[in-house]
């Protein structure tokens, strides 16, 4: 599960590197390819912070 989390956060904020790489490069980037860059990088972090979520409240649940 530390992987998923990890590669999630990797992917999400590889997809935010590769947006302002091309913004600060002055290419332009259609509206289309930055809906789905920035979805998928939505997509990446919230699984990250769920996968992060349910570890805490596993832990929490195993300690009581």
């Amino acid at each position: 599960m530390k992987r998923v989390m990890w590669g999630s956060l990797f992917l999400g904020f590889a997809v935010l590197i590769i947006i302002l790489l091309l913004a600060a490069l002055g290419k332009p980037v259609s509206d289309l390819i930055f809906s789905i860059l920035t979805g998928a990088m939505a997509v990446c972090i919230i699984s990250a912070i769920v996968v992060q979520r349910k570890r805490y409240i596993e832990n929490k649940l195993k300690n009581n």
